[in-house]
């Protein structure tokens, strides 16, 4: 019986080895599943593979292409489907089964361009193409290439040149958008979807260990018996211990070659020792983790007191994506300050922010004393605002930190280096200019807070600068809602303001134009302002000599307010103030002398008359109906534009 259980155990412990082995190899089944996705009939040339795709399989997946300039970006459904919205594409789909399916989506140029092509061919069957049929055609989903490379609504994106894999961690209301080419998009020669299959084997450990439990107590066991059988033979005294029969040695021996007359086998202890060995390697193997069940982490879940609360609206840029979008703007934006060429410019800035700049370059060029903007950085300072939108256009307000100049000869890094006093806290305490360029335009060395207006007009568009205000040291902002729960963009003419935007923008306008003696300047809560002080009506008052003749005209312009919900009853309003310095002579016989920031905006010639265009770009905060607070100005940016003149009777050199 003793033989009978150790050669039990020792045929268990072969069966849990066996089994604990082949967990890990002919048990565990593939290691990819792989999808090869039919592309080489299709016509279409964007796919979109939905996060449900994905979640068809158990396992990590990935996207392997095959082809030539290969593409593929991932981001929220709502940015994929509104990029493609003029293209034809296909959009995959997964049964319950896991098998895939393609639908076709036809874009919507292209189907308003059949449509307008077959009206004008019943109306004008023996006409020539009209110019609406052309323009139709150019603005086909076949005909009008868009380049998907470098979208700020990619939350990733990458390229290869004959062959792509990348792995993909989506959530549920995520797609990836796959192409290929670069000047005219095509679907890759292959598409795989591959799921790496998990490996973690949880029976493995407890297999091997049992296996090697029974391997050893087999052997313990077979000593036991052998020990039994032999404790007879030879002398009993003086022997004291276990295994009393295996150490007689002497007479095991003896009683072997009386016996059988054979030399004593060695296998049998050369056996055990191999066996035993092999059973303590697989046991220590099996202490890898993946070989064991994972213990499963306590969920807490919500308690049912409380109400979770769903999202108002939809924030269309998440905050790390919001880092990407001014990375890639104030890199281009530096490289155009240090090089004093706007030629790249209108990539990343549109309007005043556009014509601000690209004066000031021109100046700059000839008058090395004119003041430079300061230099945009990376650093947030926290106070940022999102339009919650699924739709274009869509409006960002992003606060960042500046400063006056960067060592050219110095290491480039990826960021400016900020001033060791610039932190968090500079939005509240930071030294920024009360007062914008004065005529003089005295050069300053200053680091103010910056307030930016980011717009996306569309979305094969990127989003650009709309307009950048110095912020006033010492300002507190008002509060407002978080990043995450967004804000609305409000008209211009809404009524639970204290003044309508657009109606705070020319109050605002006719104090400059006639001091803080006007009516007006009952709704601002004036310190110090430097746009009252120093330009519009008080610059005419101050700046001309006898033979000329001065004056000021301000006004708003049009369409050019942004009004942003605080979520708190009140509002930001950002408006565009056009201030126009005429310099008029008195005597017909005399002429207005050009500086050479006049010449370096392009006049040249005898006028008797000239006239500076400022744009003020304004920021007010102007708080709901019921509240006792005045319009507060936040910060402002002023910049010569452009110069006219009218020419002069005579002509004096």
């Amino acid at each position: 019986m003793r033989y009978f259980f150790a050669i039990v155990s020792l045929l268990v412990a072969v069966v849990l080895l066996v089994l604990g082995v082949g967990q890990r190899t002919f048990l565990a089944g593939p290691k990819v599943i792989e999808e090869v996705l039919e592309t080489s009939s299709i016509s279409e040339r964007f796919l979109v593979l939905p996060a449900s795709v994905f979640s068809a399989q158990t396992g990590n997946p990935s996207v392997v292409l095959t082809g030539e300039d290969l593409f593929v970006a991932y981001a929220e459904q709502r940015d994929v489907a509104g990029w493609l919205e003029p293209l034809d594409h296909l959009t995959a789909e997964a049964d319950a089964e896991g098998a895939i399916t393609f639908i076709k989506t036809a874009g919507a140029a292209e189907t308003a361009s059949a449509f307008e092509d077959s009206e004008d061919q019943e109306d004008q069957e023996d006409s020539e193409t009209t110019d609406t049929s052309v323009a139709s055609e150019e603005a086909a989903g076949e005909a009008v290439f868009f380049d998907p490379r470098g979208s700020d609504l990619w939350l990733s994106e990458h390229t290869g040149d004959t062959s792509l894999t990348v792995s993909i961690a989506l959530e549920s209301s995520q797609a990836v958008i796959v192409t290929a080419g670069v000047d005219e998009q095509t679907l890759p020669s292959e598409v795989k979807l591959m799921w790496a299959q998990p490996r973690e084997t949880p029976l493995a450990g407890p297999l091997l260990l049992a296996g090697g439990t029974f391997a050893v107590l087999g052997a313990v066991l077979y000593l036991l018996a052998i020990d039994h059988d032999r404790r007879g033979i030879g002398p009993r005294r003086g022997r004291r211990g276990p295994f009393q029969g295996l150490r007689n040695k002497k007479v095991r021996v003896k009683q072997t070659l009386s016996s059988d007359k054979t030399k004593p086998r060695k296998g049998t202890k050369a056996g055990f020792t191999v066996a035993l060995a092999a059973a303590g390697a697989l046991t220590l193997s099996s202490c890898v983790s993946s070989y064991w069940p994972q213990q499963l982490e306590e969920v807490s879940q919500p308690s049912t007191s409380e109400e979770v609360e769903a999202p108002v609206a939809v924030v269309p840029v998440s905050d790390a994506q919001l880092d990407n979008i001014i990375d890639r703007i104030v890199s281009l934006v530096i490289e155009a300050d240090l090089e004093l060429d706007p030629s790249e410019l209108q990539l990343r800035l549109e309007g005043a922010a556009l014509q601000q700049r690209e004066a000031n370059y021109k100046i700059r060029k000839e008058e090395s004393d004119w003041r430079a903007l300061p230099f945009l950085t990376s650093e947030r300072l926290g106070y940022d605002l999102v339009q919650s939108t699924e739709k274009w256009p869509r409006t960002l307000f992003v606060t960042l930190s500046s400063i006056g100049d960067i060592d050219i000869d110095a290491e480039q890094s990826d960021e400016p280096e900020q001033d060791s006093n610039e932190d968090e806290d500079q939005l509240a305490d930071a030294e920024g200019t009360e007062a914008p360029e004065t005529a003089d335009n005295e050069p300053e060395d200053l680091t103010p807070s910056l307030a930016l207006i980011i717009k996306q007009e569309s979305p094969h568009e990127n989003y650009k600068i709309n307009r950048i205000v110095e912020l006033r040291g010492g300002i507190e902002m008002p509060e407002a809602a978080p990043l995450s729960e967004g804000t609305a963009v409000l008209a211009d003419d809404i009524q639970t303001l204290q003044l309508t935007p657009f109606e705070a923008a020319e109050s605002l306008a006719t104090v400059m134009q006639s001091g803080v003696e006007a009516e007006e300047a009952g709704f601002f809560e004036f310190d110090a302002e430097s746009l009252i002080e120093k330009m519009g009506g008080a610059w005419a008052e101050t700046q001309c000599v006898e033979d000329l003749e001065c004056s000021a005209t301000v006004s708003v312009e049009e369409e050019s307010v942004v009004t942003l919900s605080t979520g708190q009853s009140g509002a930001l309003v950002a408006a565009t103030i056009n201030d126009n310095h005429e310099m008029k002579v008195k005597n017909e016989r005399s002429i207005v002398k050009l500086s050479k920031v006049e010449r370096a905006l392009g006049l040249d010639g005898s006028f008797a008359s000239v006239t500076r265009n400022w744009k003020h770009q304004v920021l007010m905060y102007v708080p709901g109906k019921d509240s006792d607070k005045k319009i507060t100005i936040l910060g402002s940016s002023s910049e010569l534009v452009s110069a006219t003149g009218d020419k002069a009777t005579i002509d004096i050199d």
